[in-house]
């Protein structure tokens, strides 16, 4: 219930971000909003707490929020008035997926054993591109226990190019001959 709630949110202040045109300043916004929130136990626990006045509530994200743009304070505010604060997070959250969706960004983990070099980048933005047909923002990960090759996360999506893998797919072939 909670997240259909918070995609209503994120999808009002996206409608209203595009008509004012400061999408790209409430995505950033937005952005900010989820990396304190996962890095901020503490916060997620007052806005979540039910014996916390709602008043008091707003008076904490405002202050930890003060930078940001009035249409993302008066977000807070809206939250506020509806007790629906605690939601927050998952509206900044489906703000920023809203927003990447329609630009058509998408997020890739790729892990290697070793690092990559910037052809090597280059090769797997490739292959993402042939796999989805758009390009992805990626993160790089270290693994030495993959050997070699590499595994590409996009969404629900996994590809295993590994060497580790290939060695235990054969490895189960050999033992179930």
């Amino acid at each position: 219930m909670s997240k259909s709630a918070a995609n209503r949110y994120a999808k009002a202040l996206f409608s209203i971000s595009e008509e004012e045109q400061s999408t790209q300043l409430i995505f950033e916004d937005m952005q900010f909003i989820v990396a304190t929130m996962a890095a901020h136990k503490s916060l997620r626990t007052v806005l979540a707490s039910p014996i916390i006045e709602a008043e008091k509530k707003l008076d904490v994200v405002q202050a930890v929020f003060k930078s940001l743009q009035d249409q993302s304070l008066k977000l807070m505010e809206v939250l506020t008035v509806n007790r629906r604060i605690q939601l927050l997070g998952l509206v900044a959250q489906s703000f920023v997926e809203i927003v990447e969706l329609a630009n058509n960004i998408q997020h890739a983990d790729v892990t290697t054993a070793v690092a990559l070099s910037l052809d090597q980048e280059k090769e797997i933005q490739a292959k993402i591109k042939e796999l989805t047909g758009a390009e992805a923002e990626l993160s790089t990960h270290v693994n030495p226990d993959l050997l070699g090759g590499f595994v590409l996360n996009l969404k629900d999506f996994q590809y295993d190019a590994s060497v580790a893998t290939q060695l235990q797919k054969l490895k189960r072939e050999l033992i179930n001959q």
